[in-house]
């Protein structure tokens, strides 16, 4: 259990680093194949659960824990505009996206074991979705990372000493974590093969310069 701790802590640091970069790639692909304003919303769209869940994280933390927010937006850029306050409330309303994205992927994962409806292609496919646009919006920004990384460290920390103790091998709770281990990795791939369109489109626009 403590190896696929481990793995799972390496899969979320990878889509940490091309979350953004498959984004964009997803985003300027889409644009150059289809064009127009359009073809960006429909981009923003495809992210929307994970915008939703990343801002009414923050949003609903803060209230929670008494600090005051002002402007709510979620489409097509989300944001929340959030009073500053003391460094533990501050750190815990930025680091809530990504507790709250990792309960949710575990949550979905539990759902996946329990319910027969994912044993279906489409069922399997919207729970891929799902973990994908979580998992690539659950991340902190620049400014939530400058608040809340002492947070994140004791969290990762705290799970470690936790995990050392009890284990947790075998069970629903390690089924749980093998199943979230393999579709983080589909997200990871996913990801990548984004990343290799952005690539492809930039070759292709340096081919396009280069025979004029």
């Amino acid at each position: 259990m403590f190896y696929l701790f481990i793995a799972i802590i390496l899969e979320f640091s990878l889509i940490y680093f091309f979350s953004k970069r498959a984004f964009y790639g997803f985003r300027r692909v889409f644009l150059r194949l289809f064009g127009g304003f359009i073809s960006e919303y429909f981009v923003y769209f495809f992210y929307l659960p994970g915008v939703l869940v990343h801002e009414l994280a923050h949003y609903f933390s803060a209230k929670i824990l008494g600090v005051r927010v002002g402007r709510l937006r979620i489409f097509p850029i989300g944001y929340v505009e959030i009073e500053k306050r003391d460094f533990l409330r501050m750190s815990l309303v930025a680091l809530s996206p990504f507790l709250i994205g990792v309960g949710f992927i575990f949550l979905t994962t539990y759902l996946f074991m329990a319910e027969s409806v994912f044993e279906s292609f489409w069922g399997r496919f919207f729970f891929v979705y799902i973990i994908f646009v979580i998992s690539n919006t659950m991340f902190l920004s620049k400014s939530d990372i400058k608040s809340s990384w002492l947070l994140v460290v004791f969290v990762v920390v705290a799970s470690f000493i936790i995990l050392k103790i009890y284990g947790f091998e075998g069970g629903l709770i390690y089924s749980g974590f093998v199943i979230a281990f393999k579709y983080l990795l589909i997200v990871i791939i996913i990801n990548l093969a984004l990343l290799f369109l952005l690539s492809c489109d930039i070759l292709l626009s340096w081919l396009q310069r280069s025979l004029k």
